[in-house]
């Protein structure tokens, strides 16, 4: 865990990614609700939008500009290399866009062999808001994360078996082993928080320095 002024979220994304762990998320998730402000199904950058916000919660797919160009390629029959399982499901979202499809992509991306999912808050939000559009006619996929952000902000927040978050993230939530990055940043507030996050006296929290 770390500290929220000395830290901030993209640290501690771009730490759950190198460490392969799940990401505390904020219950706003504000990144989610900003990228759907901007997501439109008939814009010709869909396929890499939605790309992109794979890429931020989900480890080892494909960069947005690598999809984008490995689907023109496939759609002019010019690329040597048969798509793979992912690239069948985005050559359907690119030739027919839809939320169904969007939704089946974003799947497919987190199902793939060897990725791992790091932020699934913000991926099963995005997936439901998704859901969410095709069931109530009308509604925009931004209004739908909104109304994901709101139910969220009132549901248990269960901690995963290995995660990384920011003291303030992390408040009231245990585990059998904490561990504090950059202790020496935090002030007495912070480490009043962070330190009793061992579950087990017999297992005591351990700083590291970043």
């Amino acid at each position: 865990m770390a500290n929220n002024d000395a830290v901030s979220l993209t640290f501690l994304h771009d730490t759950a990614f190198v460490l392969e762990v799940v990401s505390v998320e904020a219950v706003d998730v504000k990144d989610l609700v900003s990228s759907a402000r901007t997501f439109d199904l008939a814009a010709p950058d869909a396929l890499e939008h939605l790309a992109d916000f794979a890429k931020h919660v989900i480890t080892n797919i494909s960069v947005p500009d690598f999809l984008a160009r490995r689907m023109q390629s496939l759609t002019r029959g010019t690329d040597r290399n048969p798509p793979t399982d992912v690239e069948k499901v985005a050559l359907e979202f690119v030739r027919s866009p839809s939320r169904r499809a969007a939704i089946h992509l974003l799947g497919s991306m987190s199902q793939e062999t060897g990725v791992r999912t790091i932020r699934p808050t913000v991926l099963r939000a995005g997936i439901k808001a998704l859901q969410l559009c095709e069931s109530r006619d009308g509604q925009s996929f931004h209004e739908a994360t909104i109304r994901m952000r709101d139910q969220y902000r009132i549901l248990e927040r269960p901690l995963p078996r290995r995660a990384v978050g920011s003291t303030l993230l992390m408040k009231g939530l245990e585990a059998d082993v904490a561990v504090i990055l950059n202790a020496d940043a935090l002030d007495t507030r912070n480490l009043y928080v962070a330190m009793p996050h061992g579950a087990h006296p017999s297992r005591p929290a351990l700083s590291l320095q970043c």
